[in-house]
């Protein structure tokens, strides 16, 4: 039975249901990040209490609000700032380092930058002190303490992708599905595309293949997964930073392997695109007409919405036929 239309119409409902979750969750989540972060306003003295042991970064919230009033010294390095922490009980002194990782947030109308770090061994009571070098004076400043910021955010990041990657997987099986489902029941089908002087073309090189012609659904179903991969490629990046702490090469390596991937996803959209062309009985050249801003946007309307040449045309037979 050849399935209708309508499947694409429910394939694509799917996807898009995957990132409004997304977003509600991750609009969610990262506003109550905030609850992870301790504020305290130096010069000031503190009595806390780390009930965890393990890594601490301590962060300089150039903009924040801290008991009704607003701060705002992003114009100020913190020069002249140091910060010491003494175990209330031993009058043992804990090593204050630069941050191990390179991290900022913007939260809430609260922004802050990774400026010092420490590691707790036993938790317990801490005395914490904040205060400007004699002759280096300067303005009150909130900085904010968390031990497990990082991992919260990587694990907000993956649990999105999670959701994302969920819907959409079953979203694109949809689509596919509905595809080949109408494609195998059209009579008497002649994949020109996958013939070429009497030699079958392997899926790779169908893939990179400038011949031949796409329909509509084909191609917006190709976009979209494009578009999911380059999107959760994008979550990634963002990650690695945090994800990657414990090598000094792992988040070179990590970024360098996204890109590659990254172009190599742009490259199959620029097959897909030309073959597009092809079915609307245009050149492909009309792919680099793409980068002019205002007429690329009336192409990807033309691309995304146009019928293709009924019958055959100078690039190949008609897809849907």
């Amino acid at each position: 039975m050849r399935p209708g239309k309508w499947l694409y119409v429910v394939g694509v409902m799917i996807i898009v249901t995957g990132f409004i979750l997304m977003a509600g969750f991750l609009i969610n989540s990262l506003l109550g990040l905030q609850d992870h972060l301790l504020q305290l306003t130096v010069p000031g003295k503190y009595d806390l209490t780390f009930s965890e042991p393990g890594k601490y970064i301590i962060f300089y919230e150039h903009q924040s609000v801290v008991d009704g009033r607003a701060y705002h010294t992003k114009n100020f390095n913190l020069e002249g700032l140091t910060v010491e922490i003494k175990n209330k009980k031993s009058g043992e002194k804990i090593k204050i380092t630069a941050p191990f990782v390179n991290s900022t947030y913007s939260l809430g109308g609260r922004k802050g930058v990774a400026t010092f770090a420490f590691k707790i061994k036993d938790p317990g009571k801490y005395i914490f002190s904040g205060n400007y070098k004699k002759g280096a004076g300067g303005p009150e400043v909130v900085l904010a303490i968390s031990n497990n910021f990082p991992k919260i955010l990587v694990k907000i990041i993956f649990s999105s992708i999670a959701i994302v990657f969920s819907f959409s997987l079953i979203g694109i099986a949809v689509l596919l599905f509905t595809f080949f489902k109408r494609k195998s029941s059209r009579d008497k089908i002649k994949e020109d595309a996958m013939i070429k002087e009497g030699i079958k073309k392997t899926f790779w090189q169908e893939l990179f293949s400038f011949q031949g012609r796409i329909g509509r659904w084909q191609f917006i179903s190709v976009v979209f997964l494009i578009f999911f991969v380059a999107f959760i490629l994008g979550l990634l990046s963002s990650g690695f930073p945090e994800f990657f702490e414990a090598s000094e090469f792992a988040e070179p390596t990590a970024i360098v392997i996204l890109v590659v991937l990254i172009i190599f996803v742009w490259i199959i959209q620029v097959f897909n695109i030309i073959k597009r062309f092809h079915d609307l009985d245009m050149s492909g050249l009309w792919t680099f007409v793409l980068l002019v801003p205002l007429l690329n946007l009336l192409l990807w309307v033309v691309l995304l919405f146009f019928k293709g040449t009924d019958g055959t045309n100078r690039f190949g037979e008609d897809p849907l036929r």
